[in-house]
């Protein structure tokens, strides 16, 4: 199956969470009701790979310098940088960025591969069934590497979906503390085949922070563009090549999705 990046990741994650934890109490005693969400910054558009781009708020931070060289060099006020980027260098990615501003912890980290055990095809005949089946093993091994809280629970789930068009495989692990009902964290990981090869893209969120981090969220997901005319370079020391204007159109997908 395609897993490229480790959830053990979640530890990465779950070290940004004490401030949310904090963003709860604070704002329960001061003010039941959320404020309104905060207008979005600039967005800054990245192309991590061949065919694949998708862009971030200019105030988040990034570990890779690339990537940070494009960013607004936001303050990192809580010193989120060193335990994100380091407890995150062992799995595999492109793009590791994050939300640096106290109560708007989100994390997000991108992988592409060039080859993929999957087919465009084998994921778009993928039924609801047949991940029923592997959700069992998926799981565990998605959660076996993982650094819980002690006493949380961890829940995984597996559903079919779409990104930007493109079928995809949507995991979500989720980690509740069963003596806070509040301080529940999940990952979200969307996993698409397309034409350049395959990608993973990883959101990691406070669901206590849902109001504030929504609109961020649903931009990032709602920027992810393929270009389904290019294609991967057969060498990885050649630059990729876009398909010929006279090569014949892409069959249109037949999946549902748009």
């Amino acid at each position: 199956m395609l897993r490229s990046l480790s959830f053990a990741v979640l530890a990465a994650s779950l070290a940004l969470l004490p401030s949310a934890a904090f963003a709860k109490r604070h704002h329960a005693s001061e003010d039941n009701a959320p404020p309104p969400p905060p207008a979005l910054p600039p967005m800054v558009t990245l192309t991590p790979g061949p065919g694949i781009s998708f862009q971030i708020p200019n105030n988040w931070i990034a570990c890779e310098d690339d990537t940070e060289k494009q960013l607004a060099s936001a303050p990192d006020s809580m010193n989120m940088k060193t335990p994100f980027c380091a407890n995150s260098t062992a799995v595999a990615s492109v793009v590791r960025a994050f939300d640096p501003r106290p109560f708007h912890t989100a994390t997000l980290i991108f992988d592409y591969k060039h080859d993929s055990p999957l087919t465009e095809k084998a994921m778009a005949d993928m039924q609801a069934a047949d991940l029923a089946q592997l959700r069992g093993p998926i799981c565990d091994s998605e959660m076996k590497p993982m650094h819980k809280r002690p006493n949380a629970k961890v829940d995984c789930d597996i559903a079919l979906g779409t990104l930007a068009g493109h079928r995809a495989m949507i995991s979500t692990i989720v980690e509740t503390d069963p003596n806070d009902a509040n301080a529940t964290f999940r990952i979200t990981s969307y996993e698409v085949v397309y034409p350049g090869g395959y990608i993973q893209l990883q959101i990691g969120t406070a669901d206590v922070l849902e109001k504030l981090l929504r609109p961020a969220v649903d931009a990032i997901l709602a920027s992810v563009h393929f270009d389904d005319t290019v294609v991967p370079p057969g060498d990885a020391g050649q630059p990729p090549q876009s398909t010929p204007d006279n090569a014949p159109a892409k069959p249109a997908p037949t999946d549902g999705s748009i």
